[in-house]
């Protein structure tokens, strides 16, 4: 029996549009319930003592679309309908490297990508992957929708740039390029333990294995999760090369910002955003070479 440390005022809408009204009304003292994996937990820990709770699970955010211009989801999307998807295994490889390791199954089975986002946690594995696949969120609000990049999403520790009677209604995912290939390696304690570290890698090869486009994201390893754009600098336009590869992953060590917790010293997250660096862009470019992502 989970007992709530608070009273809170339950409200269940139908569609965006009253979310909205309600996320409004009750700014800044309220949250959102979707899976409910986290937020039952703080509730229950007393971490949290919103005033009211809006259930989001039946205002119609709940899918997961996949065509030849690539993949939308609702944010109420379940980790565990991404990961049983075919299509996004054939086409989003990162993502399922991601998703996989997140909790367990019972877990999955209830978390939803939206909320993984939305949490905020410097650590989230869903960024990553997103990230470096160029996503981009779309929030509605009372005073309309907007969409922008996954990489300007993200504010702080537990901060988005959602704002007063705002919630993330989808994120969308362009059709991996053609020679593209992708990889998310994470380091945690176990495989359903919260990263200490956590890099995703696309490179998208031309003529010659020469790499036209490069993405690196970080999670864990900064107040949010972030790009690693010098190191993708160095990378683009030259054959990805291991020598290469090694030489992008003390770029990108410089590049990040850890620090110490219980999950790991600084010191040693930016060893090992170096190895995964390397590791990942290897692995990314072998997928690209298989067939693409």
């Amino acid at each position: 029996m989970v007992i709530i440390k608070n009273d809170f005022e339950y409200y269940k809408p139908t569609t965006v549009d009253e979310a909205c009204q309600l996320a409004a009304k009750y700014w800044g003292k309220t949250r959102m319930l979707v899976g409910g994996s986290d937020l039952l937990v703080r509730l229950k820990a007393g971490q949290w003592t919103p005033e009211h709770v809006i259930d989001l699970k039946g205002i119609g955010i709940d899918w997961l679309k996949i065509d030849k211009t690539g993949a939308s989801m609702g944010a109420a999307c379940t980790l565990r309908e991404i990961e049983e998807n075919a299509e996004i295994q054939k086409m989003y490889p990162a993502i399922i490297d991601a998703v996989i390791h997140m909790a367990s199954i019972q877990v999955r089975n209830r978390a939803s990508i939206g909320g993984n986002i939305c949490n905020a946690a410097p650590s989230c594995d869903g960024a990553p992957p997103l990230m470096v696949y160029g996503a981009k969120v779309k929030i509605a609000g009372v005073k309309g929708k907007r969409e922008l990049s996954i990489d300007d999403f993200f504010t702080g520790p537990g901060k988005t740039v959602i704002g007063e009677g705002e919630i993330l209604e989808e994120i969308t995912i362009p059709a991996p390029e053609k020679n593209s290939g992708a990889a998310y390696l994470k380091l945690a304690r176990t495989s359903k333990d919260l990263a200490a570290v956590g890099v995703g890698s696309y490179v998208k090869l031309g003529a010659g294995g020469v790499v036209e486009e490069v993405r690196i994201a970080l999670g864990a390893v900064g107040p949010v999760p972030l790009r690693a754009k010098a190191a993708e600098a160095f990378v683009k336009g030259k054959v990805l090369t291991a020598e290469v590869a090694e030489e992008a992953a003390k770029i990108g060590m410089g590049e990040a910002k850890p620090i110490s917790d219980v999950r790991a010293t600084a010191y040693y997250r930016t060893e090992i955003v170096g190895a995964y660096i390397k590791s990942s862009l290897m692995l990314a470019k072998e997928r690209a070479e298989k067939g693409g992502c």
